[in-house]
C-alpha cells in the first residue's frame, strides 16, 4: 500500500516496520531495498525488544512452569539404622491380654529403638501396640528423650489394672503405662511419675476417692460401706 501511494505523492509516507526479536541483518536489508525500488520513503524498522518503547507491543503468553513430581522428602533429622545387627534387650511380662514383649536396642549407649508386641496377629491391640513403639523410635532418632517418653506414657489409665511379677508394688493401669514400666527396666532407672494411690486390699486395682472416700472400681470396694 506504501508504494502505491508512493508513485502519486511527493511528500514522504511515514511507515514503520515492526519486526520480531530475532530479524536478521539480510531482513532488514532486503525491506529497505524493496521500498527503495518501489520510491517509498520515510520508512522506519523497529526489532521487538530493541528499545524500552516502541510503537506495538505483542502480549507474550506467559510460559507454564514445567510439573515435576515431588518425592515426599525424608527429615534430615531422623537417624538412619546403624547397621542390619544391633543390640538390645528384650523383657516379657503378663497382662490380662497375653504376655507383652518389649524391646529396646541401643546405638553405642544411647536407645534408639522400641518394639512392643502382643496379641494376636491382626488384633486391633497388637497394631496400637507396635503403633506406639514405632512412634517412640522415630522420636528417639529424631534427638528425642527416652525418659520423656517414658514420663508421657506412665500412669495412662485404661479399663484393667494388674500387677507385675517383678513389681508387685506398682499397679499398671494400661497398655502404653506397662510399655513405659518395662522401659525403666530396661534402662535400670524409676523416673517416678504417676505411681497411684492407694491399692484395693481385694483385687489390688488402685483406690479413687469418691465423696471424701476411697472407692475401687475394679471389684466395688470401699472401706466406707
Amino acid at each position: 500500500m506504501t508504494g502505491i501511494f508512493a508513485g502519486v505523492v511527493d511528500s514522504g509516507i511515514s511507515k514503520t516496520v515492526n519486526l520480531p526479536n530475532d530479524a536478521t541483518v539480510d531482513q532488514v536489508k532486503a525491506i529497505y531495498r524493496r521500498c527503495y525500488e518501489m520510491g517509498a520513503k520515510g520508512i522506519t524498522i523497529y526489532r521487538d525488544g530493541s528499545r524500552s518503547m516502541q510503537p506495538i507491543e505483542v502480549a507474550k503468553k506467559p510460559e507454564k512452569p514445567e510439573r515435576t513430581e515431588e518425592k515426599p522428602a525424608r527429615s534430615s533429622r531422623v537417624k538412619e539404622r546403624p547397621g542390619l545387627v544391633v543390640f538390645g534387650k528384650t523383657i516379657k511380662e503378663t497382662t490380662p491380654w497375653g504376655s507383652i514383649y518389649v524391646t529396646l536396642n541401643f546405638d553405642g549407649d544411647e536407645p534408639f529403638e522400641v518394639f512392643a508386641t502382643i496379641g494376636k496377629s491382626g488384633s486391633e491391640l497388637k497394631a496400637m501396640t507396635e503403633a506406639l513403639s514405632r512412634a517412640i523410635s522415630i522420636g528417639l532418632r529424631s534427638g528425642g528423650k527416652l525418659e520423656d517418653f517414658i514420663a508421657t506414657l506412665k500412669g495412662l489409665s485404661g479399663k484393667e489394672y494388674w500387677l507385675f511379677e517383678f513389681d508387685d508394688k506398682h499397679v499398671t493401669r494400661s497398655i502404653p503405662d506397662a510399655i513405659a514400666v518395662l522401659l525403666e527396666r530396661l534402662i535400670g532407672r524409676d523416673m517416678g511419675g504417676q505411681q497411684g494411690g492407694a491399692v484395693c486390699p481385694e483385687c489390688g486395682a488402685p483406690l479413687e476417692m469418691i465423696s471424701g472416700c476411697e472407692y475401687c472400681f475394679s471389684c466395688g470396694y470401699s472401706p466406707c460401706k
